[in-house]
């Protein structure tokens, strides 16, 4: 398995994997729509996709700006997942590559060390560090391409 760390507490909710200020807001917002009888959504796609160029802790190029602002991957979704509880535990038996994004503003580098320390079997978790910041994989593709090889090739020699 293969995770920038998103790891809440066993048997915790997605939200305990926020910073504190994103998680409050949530709940906040789940509540109020809750009241209302609504679903809470995701926003959708921005209306200016400018203010995501320098919103995930490194400025993207043009190209993956016009990648990450895509309609098609900002559909208006439930963020009911956030509110369901994780257990971990059942993974346990499997090897973990977790990514540490270095300038990640979204997941600042002590939640994700909290996140880590989480996971339940210690000896199976690898951590690579990356200097990139909330998504690696768009911003930082080779790096991640290698990390991805190196777990294969793992894989493929303990069968």
């Amino acid at each position: 398995m293969l995770t920038p760390p998103c790891v809440p507490p066993e048997g915790g909710l997605g939200l305990d994997a926020m910073k504190p200020s994103y998680a409050r807001r949530n709940r906040e917002n789940m509540d109020r729509v809750r009241r209302e009888g609504r679903v809470f959504l995701t926003p959708g796609p921005p209306a200016d996709p400018e203010v995501l160029r320098r919103a995930y802790g490194v400025d993207l190029t043009d190209e993956q700006l016009a990648f990450v602002a895509a309609p098609e991957r900002n559909p208006k979704d439930s963020v009911n997942i956030y509110f369901q509880p994780v257990h971990w535990s059942a993974a346990a038996t499997i090897p973990v590559t977790a990514i540490r994004q270095l300038r990640d503003p979204v997941t600042p580098l002590e939640l994700q060390d909290e996140m880590i320390a989480r996971l339940p079997t210690p000896e199976l978790v690898t951590v690579v560090d990356l200097d990139t910041g909330h998504i690696p994989a768009i911003t930082d593709v080779d790096a991640v391409a290698a990390i991805l090889a190196g777990v294969a090739e793992s894989v493929s020699t303990s069968l």
